[in-house]
């Protein structure tokens, strides 16, 4: 098969188009004949600088598409099945291998460009608003990050659970398009000062939950806790910075608040996160969530895809196409 391998970790140019081994399913995995493949902002840094255990190294979280074998103890899916999956890595191939317990069949009439994004993107954002930010209907959630993939779910997510939320983008996206979304409040971080605007917007109390996509120094996560209500809530989600968060603990014990960490990979194929993710491509297959996409890229032109979605941070995901 093809793949986009690296066999260093650097910027994009270190993914070399390639040949590599066919994957083999072991007993409880399944391969897919890869259609489509969501290129997550976890897939940037496993590129450049999140620990790989081994080179060469196939790049990459999700995909879409057919299953082509399965393995000897997988029951509840065959050959043939459409279906989005997840590991935490081997997405940028042709044939792609994941655990049969992360792989989701695909409703009738999804679109299996947007099926590659669902798992990863409205799996970690559902999990970073309600199951570990405990939002409810009537409150505040402040995303910081809201044009990414799991901030455009997460601003359908808590839209639909009854919240009023706020959004963080870069003056390069139009923010007509995440109002259309249910963003109430579109903050550009480029040319506002984001900390002020949501405490301007919540007549000075801050949000009961933030969502924190980005990350960042103790400089900047302080600044993000201070958009915290009182006794509200932080989900650390995303190092979309590059930069791992620091927190500086007397920034959160005035406040009495809650912080909690969120990688919903490792939580994805247990009972309550596979029931998660169904519940999340039913939705999906009604119209009632949706993922805009960009821009698609030949598989064979990774790199510049990943060049693509670190220079110009567009909205929504970005797909690769064997």
């Amino acid at each position: 098969m093809k793949a986009a391998v690296i066999h260093e970790q650097g910027a994009p140019e270190v993914l070399q188009y390639q040949d590599m081994p066919d994957p083999v399913a072991g007993p409880d995995d399944v391969v897919i004949d890869v259609e489509a493949i969501s290129l997550e902002g976890g897939d940037l840094l496993n590129r450049s600088i999140l620990p790989v255990e081994t080179f060469p190294h196939i790049v990459g979280y999700g995909a879409a598409g057919r299953i082509a074998a399965v393995g000897a103890k997988v029951t509840q899916l065959k050959v043939g099945d459409r279906v989005a999956a997840f590991n935490f890595a081997g997405s940028h191939a042709e044939k792609f291998l994941a655990p049969a317990a992360t792989a989701f069949v695909v409703p009738n009439g999804l679109d299996i460009g947007i099926a590659a994004t669902m798992p990863v993107a409205f799996g970690t954002a559902d999990e970073a608003l309600f199951e570990a930010g405990g939002l409810k209907a009537g409150e505040t959630v402040f995303i910081q990050g809201g044009a990414g993939g799991v901030g455009i779910a997460a601003i359908q997510l808590a839209k639909a659970a009854g919240a009023t939320v706020i959004a963080t983008a870069p003056s390069s996206v139009d923010p007509a398009r995440l109002q259309a979304l249910g963003c109430d409040h579109v903050i550009t971080y480029d040319r506002t000062d984001y900390a002020a605007e949501v405490l301007r917007l919540t007549e000075g109390r801050g949000a009961d939950l933030v969502v924190d996509l980005v990350g960042g120094d103790a400089a900047a996560v302080s600044k993000l806790i201070s958009t915290v209500a009182y006794k509200g809530r932080l989900s650390v989600v995303g190092l979309a910075s590059g930069s791992a968060p620091s927190v500086a603990f007397w920034d959160i014990v005035p406040k009495n608040m809650t912080v909690r960490g969120v990688l919903f990979g490792i939580e994805m194929g247990t009972p309550r996160g596979r029931s998660m993710i169904e519940e999340l491509f039913a939705r999906a297959a009604t119209g009632e969530l949706t993922m805009p996409i960009e821009r698609s890229f030949p598989l064979a032109e990774a790199a510049a895809a990943h060049r693509f979605v670190e220079e110009n941070r567009p909205l929504g995901r970005v797909l690769l196409i064997p």
